[in-house]
């Protein structure tokens, strides 16, 4: 994997919509990202593949931000 990621690049390796990528950051378990490009750190990526790894074994996101120490 490259350095960084593209915004679009994050929503096609996980299979997401931009609505649920906000959504997501909304609810505090992905910090806004970006650089002055919009792209992802590789750290950002690795959260984002956690979350969605969750999502999809049923987990709701009270038990994502638990296990992500999310306050």
């Amino acid at each position: 994997m490259r350095e960084t990621l593209t915004t679009q690049e994050i929503l096609d390796l996980l299979g997401i919509s931009r609505a649920t990528l906000y959504r997501w950051i909304e609810q505090g378990v992905l910090l806004p990202q970006g650089d002055e490009h919009g792209r992802w750190s590789p750290a950002s990526v690795t959260r984002a593949k956690k979350v969605r790894k969750f999502i999809d074994r049923g987990f709701t996101m009270v038990e994502i931000k638990r296990r992500l120490g999310v306050d």
